[in-house]
């Protein structure tokens, strides 16, 4: 069963991938432009991103 304890991760964590989903579909549309430095943003942007996610879970007050 989804418990209250679940349901703000769940909802963290749908946003996160379809965030994810919109990078990669404006990655693809702008690749000629960020041909070389694609790898680069796109490792920034999610390392960010997975970082938001990890604090999230952290400083989450139903865990504490």
């Amino acid at each position: 069963m989804v418990t209250q304890e679940l349901t703000i991760p769940m909802i963290i964590i749908f946003f996160a991938l379809a965030s994810s989903i919109y990078l990669l579909m404006i990655w693809r549309k702008a690749r000629k432009i960020f041909f070389l430095k694609e790898n680069i943003f796109r490792f920034s942007v999610y390392s960010l991103l997975y970082m938001f996610i990890a604090s999230c879970f952290l400083s989450n007050p139903f865990y504490n």
